[in-house]
């Protein structure tokens, strides 16, 4: 009888071992602090997503991030993709940035800078902007369409890409 009494407390301990598991990581689960991001508690957006461009020109492009996370947030911003010979920035007040603080429920702009290049043949162009704050981010595609200049247009453009308005007061 003995032998029986010991294989039935030996038969409970996996049990008890799975209960005592369970107790633990559920402790473990309520006292973890954990930050939940609500899905896309971040956004990146502009008013002007598609926009025509032409050699030589100078664009600030308006962005817009808002959070809406549940918690304040610093999020990194930057410029991931830039057509061939494209130079650009970011800009917050009067700063380039990296990072931008965006209050829960608020919003912040700041400002993409882009210039395009003196030579640029027909067609679209693509830039790219990211903004992450930990599981949120979001990236924003910004096509820009680029058309040859013809005839006396192109003549205007040329003057202002070599040096402005005066030349043409000049004439």
């Amino acid at each position: 009888m003995q032998k029986e009494g010991l294989k039935t407390s030996m038969e409970k301990r996996p049990a008890l071992a799975a209960g005592a598991f369970a107790v633990l990581l559920l402790m473990l689960l309520l006292w973890t602090p954990v930050r939940a991001f609500a899905a896309g508690g971040l956004s990146l957006s502009t008013e002007y997503p598609g926009i025509s461009i032409s050699a030589g020109d100078n664009l600030n492009i308006s962005l817009l991030l808002k959070n809406s996370s549940g918690a304040d947030m610093n999020a990194d911003i930057a410029v991931i993709a830039l057509p061939e010979g494209f130079e650009g920035y970011i800009q917050g007040g009067s700063y380039r940035v990296s990072k931008v603080f965006v209050e829960n429920g608020g919003e912040s702009e700041v400002t993409l800078h882009i210039s395009v290049p003196d030579e640029l043949s027909e067609g679209n162009y693509t830039v790219m902007v990211r903004a992450n704050a930990g599981l949120a981010s979001d990236e924003l595609s910004i096509i820009m369409d680029a058309k040859e200049c013809s005839g006396f247009w192109s003549f205007i453009h040329g003057i202002y890409a070599q040096g402005g308005k005066e030349q043409i007061k000049k004439s």
